[in-house]
């Protein structure tokens, strides 16, 4: 019995470690290059991006909430 493993990529594999490649850089670099060249206001843009996406946040939650919780949440709308 051989304990060697084998050494080979295959095209799942390839794809797979460049899709990782890309969505690291994007993830990391951008924002730092985005602090590097605008100093710090990249702070205000996150800020508003954050309170800019919320409602569709809270939509998506509502959505959730509704496909998961039949009975619970019909019995609360009818006590409010």
């Amino acid at each position: 019995m051989s304990n060697e493993t084998k050494k080979e990529l295959g095209l799942f594999d390839i794809f797979a470690l460049s899709t990782e490649a890309i969505f690291s850089s994007g993830f990391f670099l951008l924002p730092g290059l985005a602090a590097h060249h605008t100093g710090s206001s990249v702070i205000l843009a996150y800020f508003l991006a954050r309170i800019s996406i919320m409602p569709a946040m809270f939509s998506v939650a509502e959505i959730l909430l509704l496909r998961h919780v039949r009975v619970e949440l019909t019995f609360f709308l009818i006590e409010a």
